[in-house]
Order: structure tokens, then sequence, then C-alpha cells
């Protein structure tokens, strides 16, 4: 035997005895598995006195074995055409888990109970046609399929095997207990998430103010440099003159035998041009408008470094936050569902006493 439980159907035409064509199926446990016993499905008894007035009721369910009102059973609608009889019973029904807990397994044990269900390990049916045997032949086996399912939840979640030891008191070993942990350990896990998410958003805050103050002064840097260089173009363009330069009249004197008016060319000075731009005797020095050039495109060449360095680090800021922000939606969505779980369990439950 193993722990899968099996069920074998036999598919077939038969001919009734009226002659007509009707089409079989027939149902039967050949290994229980790991189910108590292969009598999963009820017979109903009408008459204690006349067996062929049995009828199969029903093939047990998961709703039929935790029903807790044996007089309203689940039923599978047929036809009195469509009953077969097995031995000396008939079936007419499909089978519940508490059926599997509380009935007979045999009908004489039945009947000397004064009971109306039992249970056997097999029934089968007649169907009109194809279509409907087959659509009753897989019913029975999804039916089966769930009532096992069901049967093993009961087994391994409810019912002890044989028994269930406890020492007391029980501390914190209240399902409300329980979940109240589970809630706790989610909440404190929320409050870690929102301040990594706030640290991560003051981390992003302090990297874009500081990135705004370098644009500024990357901005005015940008703008005396360029009006400095304007200006030294401006500069470097100008060409010093006198004109048709200074004439000398000279009138009388000793050594010259009749006045005479004589021309001097003078060469035009280039020291305020060559201050400007550092040029000739001024080059190196310091003070000049070309120093201050200088000094002003290596400022705006540091700060054009800071504010590229400051965007990609304002980025990744951006990002970790994302990521912090999303941690954070998470943490909350479980606490408030474990908080629900608590509240399943105890309505009046107050999230501020733990």
């Amino acid at each position: 035997m193993s722990l899968i439980p099996k069920v074998r159907q036999v598919r077939r035409e038969t001919v009734i005895s009226d002659g007509s064509l009707r089409f079989e199926v027939t149902n039967q446990i050949f290994d229980q598995g790991d189910m108590p016993f292969p009598h999963l499905f009820v017979m109903t008894i009408n008459d204690s006195s006349s067996p062929k007035s049995d009828v199969l009721a029903r093939i047990a369910t998961p709703v039929d074995v935790r029903q807790a009102d044996s007089a309203a059973p689940i039923y599978v609608k047929v036809t009195s055409t469509d009953l077969i009889e097995i031995g000396t019973d008939t079936f007419a029904r499909i089978a519940n888990v508490n059926d599997i807990t509380r009935l007979p397994r045999d009908r004489v044990t039945a009947v000397l109970l004064g009971r109306k269900e039992y249970l056997t390990t097999a029934f089968a049916l007649l169907y009109d046609n194809v279509t409907t045997a087959q659509a009753a032949a897989q019913s029975v086996v999804d039916r089966l399929s769930t009532l096992v399912t069901e049967w093993r939840s009961y087994n391994t979640q409810f019912a002890t095997n044989p028994y269930a030891d406890f020492t007391l008191p029980q501390v914190d070993a209240s399902v409300e207990a329980q979940r109240t942990a589970v809630y706790v350990e989610k909440r404190n896990a929320r409050i870690a998430a929102d301040a990594a998410r706030d640290s991560a958003q003051a981390a992003k805050d302090d990297c874009e103010q500081t990135c705004a103050a370098d644009k500024t002064i990357y901005d005015f840097l940008a703008y005396d440099v360029a009006f400095l260089e304007a200006a030294k173009a401006t500069v470097n363009a100008i060409t010093e003159v006198f004109g048709s330069g200074p004439t000398l009249t000279l009138t009388g004197g000793t050594t010259l035998t009749a006045p005479q008016t004589y021309t001097i060319a003078a060469t035009a000075s280039t020291r305020a041009k060559d201050f400007v731009l550092g040029a000739n005797t001024y080059s190196g020095n310091s003070s000049t408008y070309e120093a201050l050039l200088t000094k002003k495109r290596a400022d705006l060449a540091t700060y054009a470094a800071k504010v590229r360095a400051c965007s990609a680090n304002c980025a990744a800021l951006g990002a970790a936050l994302l990521t912090a922000q999303q941690a954070a939606d998470a943490a909350l969505s479980a606490e408030r569902a474990a908080l629900a779980d608590v509240v399943a369990v105890c309505p009046t439950f107050n999230p501020s006493t733990v």
C-alpha cells in the first residue's frame, strides 16, 4: 500500500433491461494511501429491512466531512434510470470529512446503530449520454482529490496523533501573542526603514543645497571670466599713436645760419597696455589684469568640477532615496498586514500598548 490514495474507474457502454444503451461509470477506491480507509462513498439507508431500497447518497467531499448538519448533504442530481445496483444496494449520491470520522463502514453496523448512512468503497451510475458520463467521471475524481487534500489538512493541523502536550502556564503561546510578536517585529522594521528613508532624504537635500551654492559661485566666475576676456581682447586691439608726431621749432641761435624748423618723430608708450596684459616689464606681475584673469579661469575650472561632481553625487543620492522609500513602503504594508492579523483574533487590540 502506498501513501497516495488511488481511485479506479471503469467506463463502459451497457444495455439495460429495456434494451436502451447507457454509459456506466464505476468508481472504486483500491488503494487508500494515507487516508484512514478506502470507504470514501456514502450510502443512504431508506429502509433498513430492505437492502434494495438503499441508494448512493453522495461521494464524501471536504464540505461533507466538515458539515455540521448531517441532514443537509450535497447531492448529485440523477434520474431514476441512472441508479444501478451493486450487490444488494443502489448508489445515488456522492459523499462528506465529518462522514469519514462519524459514519460506520458497513451497512449491518449502520442498521444496528439506527443510522441512515454508511460508507462504502465503490459505486456505479448509468448516464444517458457519453458527455454527461465523462463530466460525472471527472467530477468524482475532482471531489475525491479535494477530499484527500482537506483530510490531510485536518489530520495535520487539527487532529493530534495521538495527543499533544503543553507545559503550563503557557507564556506568549496564544495566537494573539504570536501575531502580536510578528506585528511588533514588522513595526520595528518599518520604523527602521522610515529612519533610513529620512536619512537618505536629508543627504539628498544637503547635496542639492551644496550644489546650488557651488552653481551660484560658478555662474559668477563664468561672468567674470567672460568679462575680463572681452576686456583683454579690447585692450589688445588698441594701437597708441600721437597723430603726425610732435614738432620743434628753433628760432635764432648761435650755431644756425638761419632760422629753421625741425620735426622730431616720437614713439608712442605701451606701458598702460603692458600693465593690463601683463606683458614686457609687467610680465609675472600679480597686480595686472592678466593675473586676475588667470586666477578667475582657475577658480572657474575648480567650480566647474565641483558642480559636475555634485550633480553626479545628488543623482546617486536620489537613487538611494528611491530605494529607501520603496523599502519604507514595503515595511509599512507588512506592518499593516501584521496588525490586521492581530485585530482579526483580537478586535480590541491597541497597538500603542506594545
